[in-house]
């Protein structure tokens, strides 16, 4: 479990090293006005499928006091010789993601604009980041981010 104000202090002093993430595209900090936390998005390119990317939201769950990752997956198509993103729904995430360590469900659904996301349920956070208060973000999103890349850790090591 992590406190909101904890959650804030940690996320804001991350977004300088996750900017630097090699599959980073874009990163915006926005304020949450409900909790009154910010919260994170991320788009991100897929590692291995140049027509994929992902939108990622990082943001604070005050019922179980833990982060929570919500995403979306975009494929680009060519029609008619123009480019269209839209989303995507595989039947297999396993084939996109790295899904192993996680739950995920279509089961989130955004207060503000009514659009359906991925949800990585964050009912296990504890067990697997540990209770130590103290880099708290860092442990999390070393592990929740191997979802979209394996390698995610490399860009942590300097924080040890």
């Amino acid at each position: 479990m992590i406190s909101p104000e904890a959650f804030d202090r940690q996320l804001s002093s991350l977004i300088p090293i996750i900017s630097k993430w090699r599959l980073c595209v874009r990163l915006d900090l926005r304020q949450n006005t409900e909790i009154g936390v910010h919260c994170a998005y991320v788009h991100s390119n897929h590692p291995n499928l140049p027509d994929v990317t992902f939108e990622i939201s990082i943001q604070f769950n005050p019922i179980y006091q833990e982060p929570f990752l919500t995403f979306r997956i975009w494929k680009t198509k060519c029609v008619d010789g123009f480019e269209k993103r839209e989303l995507w729904f595989p039947s297999n995430l396993s084939t996109v993601l790295n899904t192993t360590f996680f739950q995920i469900g279509l089961d989130y659904m955004d207060q503000s604009s009514g659009e359906a996301w991925f949800q990585v349920h964050c009912c296990d956070t504890n067990d697997i980041t540990g209770q130590e208060n103290d880099k708290y973000l860092k442990r999390w999103f070393s592990v929740y981010l191997t979802l979209f890349d394996e390698r995610i850790g490399t860009i942590f090591q300097d924080l040890a």
